[in-house]
């Protein structure tokens, strides 16, 4: 679709599905590329149909929820809520 291109036409490059906050990379910065499920880059990308069986950085599947846009980056965040049972 047209808004996923970049318009690089005039004095600044505009380019649609991109990041400007913080991603809230997991692990030590320039060593991981996963997000935490609060990162404003989750569901933020877009899917194109050419990632339909494709595999992100770590070998996960890179559409991980068919209704939903692929995460911005290299890693789709594999994380999903749940929940915790604390036993004593």
């Amino acid at each position: 679709a047209d808004e996923q291109r970049a318009e690089t036409s005039g004095a600044a490059a505009r380019f649609d599905h991109c990041a400007t906050d913080d991603p809230q990379f997991i692990g030590r910065p320039g060593r991981e590329f996963l997000i935490r499920s609060s990162s404003p880059c989750r569901d933020a990308g877009a899917t194109e149909s050419w990632m339909n069986g494709a595999l992100d950085f770590y070998g996960k599947p890179r559409i991980d929820k068919p209704a939903k846009p692929v995460d911005i980056g290299a890693a789709e965040c594999q994380k999903t809520d749940g929940t915790m049972v604390i036993m004593r």
